[in-house]
């Protein structure tokens, strides 16, 4: 017959290596799953009005730290707007039950011709995909939204 104590301790390890199992996630994303070069569409709105897509741009995401994503742009050009290249800095929060991280931030891009500009952004990525949305303030009055595909 089983006393109390060895019940106790039994309950105890059952209970330790459901703990054990149930906290892994072997399919938790890290930022460095989601660095890579990228390639994907561009859409545009300038001053309210939609442009569609407006090309194709090739980005490199990296991560400088755990709590934030580098898109790099080369050579972007948007209507009669030169904006060349530039690299946006957005913060991210990883939302685990769906395998994302969520991209945030209102940083100050520097634009090659139009100097330091402030951009609110927001978007998502994982490991194959990233989705960037860039409001570009005055004197731009620009949005983006940039959809991308990790290059094989």
């Amino acid at each position: 017959m089983r006393t109390k104590t060895e019940s106790f301790f039994s309950l105890f390890a059952l209970s330790c290596i459901v703990l054990l199992f149930s906290s892994c996630n072997p399919e938790a994303l890290s930022v460095h799953d989601v660095e890579g070069e990228y390639e994907g569409k561009v859409e545009a709105e300038l001053g309210g009005a939609p442009l569609g897509t407006i090309g194709v741009a090739q980005t490199v995401v990296t991560s400088p730290d755990n709590l934030k994503l580098r898109v790099a742009f080369e050579d972007l050009k948007v209507a009669a707007y030169d904006l060349g290249s530039f690299v946006v800095d957005c913060g991210v929060q990883y939302v685990e039950r769906e395998g994302r991280f969520d991209l945030y931030g209102e940083p100050q891009v520097v634009f090659e011709k139009y100097g330091k500009l402030p951009v609110s952004v927001s978007g998502e990525a994982n490991g194959g995909m990233i989705d960037l949305k860039l409001d570009i303030s005055a004197p731009l009055n620009m949005k983006l939204e940039y959809t991308g595909f990790r290059k094989k």
